[in-house]
């Protein structure tokens, strides 16, 4: 897996999955990817009035199975939504929630 399939992917999960919801509002978002073998993915993001920068990182050590990059890329997507909707970046109930969607409508089993 490479740096420009794994945007390739966020595009593509962002209109299908979130309707264009990262892509259309206004933060700066970066994407790349690390080498962790403790993190799978991260996101970090900074939100005020009108400096809004996310950062979505992917561990390389995970990319070798389409299915846990696919998970751990739309996990960090749901964590920068939070970000982008003024909501805690947590595992909480607005996570749990969008995470119980998509498995249900996509069958992409998030955690």
């Amino acid at each position: 897996m490479n740096l420009n399939k794994l945007c390739k992917m966020f595009r593509k999960y962002d209109k299908v999955i979130f309707d264009n919801l990262i892509c259309n509002s206004d933060i700066n978002l970066t994407i790349s990817m690390f080498n962790s073998k403790k993190l799978m993915g991260l996101y970090i993001g900074y939100m005020k009035r009108d400096n809004k920068h996310g950062h979505i990182k992917i561990s390389r050590c995970y990319t070798k199975k389409i299915n846990v990059v696919k998970s751990t890329l739309i996990h960090e997507m749901v964590h920068c939504i939070q970000s982008i909707k003024g909501l805690p970046v947590d595992h909480g109930k607005y996570f749990k929630k969008e995470c119980k969607r998509i498995n249900k409508h996509y069958g992409i089993d998030i955690s």
